[in-house]
């Protein structure tokens, strides 16, 4: 900014130089604290992914008014589950690979065999539901969908 010199002439200055920097100090180090946030988000994230996926390795059996089911988690990433109704001769078996994903459960089936029964699912079909609870004792994804573990 050019400002006008007592008795004549002109002069560079800066105006309020310092308050700009003080601002932009101001705006660097927020910026770089929402920054840190975010990371330790992702790091907080890929921890508790880290521990559910050991908590969730094992057998956990589910059984509803009709229905029993068992499934399986293996540490080397794979799982099977066998379905079948407590009233009719009727379930089926999936295999396939599975991993924690931002606190749910992604599985990818390989293998389907079904036994009096059809079902919509499909070789290399993908799935992923979400872990509401999860402890040494009981696994939860909705309030009709809770496993426990089989001791």
């Amino acid at each position: 900014m050019l400002t006008r010199q007592p008795g004549g002439g002109w002069r560079k200055t800066f105006g309020n130089m310092k308050g700009l920097l003080q601002l932009a100090t101001a705006l660097l180090a927020t910026v770089l604290l929402l920054a840190g946030c975010g990371r330790r988000h992702e790091a907080d994230e890929g921890t508790r992914d880290s521990k559910l996926q050991r908590t969730i390795t094992g057998t956990w059996i589910f059984a509803g008014s009709n229905n029993t089911g068992v499934l399986t988690c293996r540490p080397d990433g794979s799982y099977t589950i066998n379905w079948s109704n407590q009233l009719a001769a009727v379930g089926h078996r999936v295999d396939g690979q599975w991993k924690i994903t931002n606190v749910a459960l992604v599985t990818r089936i390989t293998n389907l065999t079904y036994w009096n029964c059809t079902n919509d699912s499909t070789v290399g079909q993908a799935d992923r539901r979400e872990i509401l609870q999860l402890d040494g004792e009981k696994l939860v994804f909705s309030a009709t969908s809770v496993w426990t573990r089989q001791k």
